[in-house]
């Protein structure tokens, strides 16, 4: 039988010229986003680097087509100056990824371990962990969200007489979140540590166990601002009445727990300043230490409570909790009306 003729049909043709076009499109337009990329990574060394902050990345990679950007490098290393001290460090690698359609929300994957050191040596620490990832999302200038996520974190070292330091979590979250709305440039902070040990805090505390924190609230008048060092960017934040709103402190370990809320800023020695409202079980033994005795802020919350009228509650069974207002003023601790003798280091 006699074969039918093939039929032309331009409607395939241009179908298949259509997608042939968005390909070519699309190609053209990752590589130009990446060449950007790569060009806003050297742009960021740079500036860097005339604030007397040097970042290499060497082995450079970029890839990730044709949906993701990805650029990966290999050993980075860190040089330069903070808190008014000379400090080199680097890192094993790491990959920073967006994808195409968000290529201002990276997401950043950290190898083990980091490593820093300060040129007079009294500052050597270095920290390792089973998985590191990082969430920066409003890149370059509108940063809206950090989010950090560690497993099995272990850190070793000194730093400033502290010797050794050591100390291991098991899980680190730490998320801060520009709050929407607020007009005193606020960022929401969510800290959470598993499964922390450490054997200075097991010497002073007299057991072994591992202690759970959680930290909720706000830090005010926060500005990112990378031509400042620092300790310039602090002295700006404590001058224009930053502070930090702590909404929730909870610290359990075996036995004791220790909860706490209030407001936290720096003074103009760069020391803490502030007033927070705390209960706590199982730390007697602490403030003894401290040279505060239990049972007269028991006697004192009790005489308080019969001066203002309030008949005292009936106890819940098992260890019932102490109430206590904790002050620091030019870094020393008070514990209600007592002023202790222990006054922290400024903190910058």
């Amino acid at each position: 039988m006699p074969r039918k003729p093939l039929s032309f049909r331009p409607w395939l043709l241009l179908i298949v010229g259509l997608v042939l076009f968005v390909a070519l499109v699309w190609t053209v337009v990752w590589y130009v986003v990446v060449r950007q990329s790569a060009s806003s990574l050297d742009a960021w060394i740079a500036r860097e680097k005339a604030f007397n902050r040097s970042w290499s990345c060497p082995d450079r990679q970029i890839n990730g087509f044709p949906f993701t950007i990805e650029i990966t490098c290999s050993k980075p290393h860190f040089d330069g100056n903070i808190f008014g001290r000379h400090y080199s460090g680097s890192l094993s690698g790491f990959v920073a990824n967006a994808k195409f359609t968000r290529p201002n929300d990276v997401r950043v994957r950290v190898a083990s371990p980091f490593a820093v050191i300060s040129d007079d040596k009294r500052v050597a620490l270095t920290l390792s962990w089973d998985q590191l990832d990082i969430l920066l999302a409003g890149l370059p200038q509108n940063m809206a969200t950090i989010s950090i996520t560690g497993q099995t974190l272990s850190l070793q070292g000194h730093a400033q007489g502290l010797n050794p330091l050591k100390g291991h979590a098991t899980r680190v979250t730490a998320t801060f979140a520009r709050a929407a709305g607020r007009q005193d440039h606020a960022y929401n902070f969510n800290i959470f540590l598993d499964g922390a040990s450490s054997p200075a805090l097991d010497s002073y505390f007299g057991t072994v166990s591992p202690t759970d924190l959680t930290a909720e609230g706000d830090i005010t008048q926060v500005r990112v601002d990378p031509g400042r060092v620092p300790a310039e960017s602090l002295n700006r934040w404590r001058a224009v009445g930053g502070h930090v709103d702590l909404a929730k402190l909870t610290v359990t370990r075996g036995a004791m727990k220790f909860s706490a809320n209030g407001m936290l800023t720096v003074d103009a020695t760069h020391r803490l300043q502030g007033q927070l409202d705390t209960q706590c079980v199982g730390f007697q033994p602490i403030l003894r230490r401290l040279g505060v005795n239990p049972a007269l802020i028991t006697a004192g919350s009790l005489l308080s409570s019969l001066l203002g009228g309030r008949r005292p509650t009936t106890p819940a069974a098992g260890p019932q909790p102490l109430h206590l207002p904790i002050g620091f003023d030019g870094g020393r601790l008070n514990v209600g009306p007592i002023r202790t003798s222990l006054r922290l280091p400024p903190v910058y």
